[in-house]
């Protein structure tokens, strides 16, 4: 939970039973409150959110088997709920091979986009992955042929990953012009081999049509005989966050986060507390063209972002 820049957040987690789960967030800064509910039965998920600005969102996840799944998912907001767009999405996972289709549709324009990736693990370290995107709402001016149209509404990403158990390596471009690259290195374990005490990651972000790049870089550190893990990150225009994260006890998580901005300036200064366990959280997957016409505030149904097949 990144809560730097937001004031404090309170969040309580309520486990009732094994397969049904109660979550609260109040938010104290915007004085907003969120409730989730989280139930699992045999192979359904079920979840809702809402929150008091009138943000209701729910989805249905049916695992058919151990490798296929549909899923289901809504958001709904403004008066009466006229305004939210729905999804509707199937996976399939290997261990060698996995795929996602999914059709995302506006409420009320009836506009829609449609997302098909697959990735594929050539050998045991790299993975590699594509991902196409079709928007008729991108449609430009040009030939009216079909092959014109559907050029002209689609974009295309392609990636591969090196995953090595101490270190990683990613490179993705899009037919959009942007090209990035991430790695991550474990580099210290102290005297115990099964604990990872010390990390180190970079990010390069390019836009090949523009020429505008991002450079991040970032580590984090477990320190010595404590609960205590603590992130920090700078990119190259001289942003700078931190986050220090302790384990209070079983029952209870405090962050302490901030965001430094000099060339702003702009400092942000933010708390979290969580009792309670975490809420579960869906698997990560190849998201390189996200969908983002609809967007409003993090959504809990939406999908990791993260590349990570």
């Amino acid at each position: 939970m990144d809560v730097a820049g937001k004031g404090m957040i309170v969040e309580v987690n309520n486990q009732v039973s094994e397969i049904f789960r109660l979550q609260h967030s109040l938010d104290l800064k915007h004085q907003m409150y969120s409730f989730l509910t989280w139930l699992r039965h045999d192979e359904m998920t079920l979840q809702g959110t809402l929150n008091s600005e009138g943000l209701l969102t729910t989805s249905v996840e049916r695992n058919w088997s151990p490798s296929w799944s549909t899923r289901f998912a809504s958001e709904l907001h403004g008066k009466g709920g006229s305004k939210g767009h729905a999804t509707l999405s199937t996976s399939y996972a290997s261990e060698s091979l996995g795929g996602n289709l999914s059709i995302e549709r506006d409420r009320m324009d009836s506009s829609y986009v449609t997302t098909a990736d697959a990735t594929l693990r050539a050998t045991e370290n790299i993975v590699l992955g594509a991902q196409v995107q079709c928007d008729p709402e991108r449609k430009k001016t040009g030939g009216d042929s079909w092959m014109q149209r559907l050029r002209s509404t689609t974009r295309a990403a392609f990636g591969a990953q090196y995953a090595h158990s101490l270190a990683t390596a990613t490179a993705t471009v899009s037919t959009d012009g942007i090209v990035s690259a991430h790695c991550a290195r474990r580099v210290c374990h102290y005297d115990k081999p099964g604990e990872d005490n010390v990390g180190l990651a970079a990010e390069l972000l390019l836009n090949a049509r523009t020429g505008a790049s991002q450079v991040v870089l970032g580590t984090q550190f477990q320190l010595p005989n404590t609960k205590a893990r603590v992130s920090t990150s700078i990119n190259g225009s001289g942003a700078f966050k931190l986050c220090v994260q302790e384990r209070l006890a079983d029952w209870m998580l405090l962050r302490l986060t901030s965001d430094v901005d000099h060339r702003q300036p702009d400092f942000k200064f933010g708390i979290g507390i969580q009792i309670g366990p975490s809420a579960p959280k869906r698997p990560a997957g190849l998201n390189v063209l996200p969908v983002t016409r609809w967007a409003k505030g993090a959504a809990p149904y939406r999908m990791n972002k993260n590349w990570n097949p």
